[in-house]
């Protein structure tokens, strides 16, 4: 089947990785407020922004003074 170059462009155009971007640090660093303010400036742009935690194994969500 032949799709001819304007279909092919437009498949490889959706097929595109979106930016990602990885945030890493020790405790109390400022990861989360870096985060928020990161994200709010993003979405002032008009971009889209999703953000993922990753949660190692034994996290606890409870712990005092955390804001995870």
């Amino acid at each position: 089947m032949n799709l001819g170059k304007e279909h092919t462009a437009s498949t490889r155009e959706d097929r595109r990785m979106p930016p990602v971007v990885s945030i890493v640090g020790k405790p109390k660093s400022g990861k989360t407020t870096l985060i928020k303010k990161l994200v709010q400036e993003l979405k002032s742009l008009n971009y889209r922004v999703t953000t993922i935690k990753h949660i190692p194994h034994g996290i606890n969500f409870n712990e005092p003074g955390k804001d995870s």
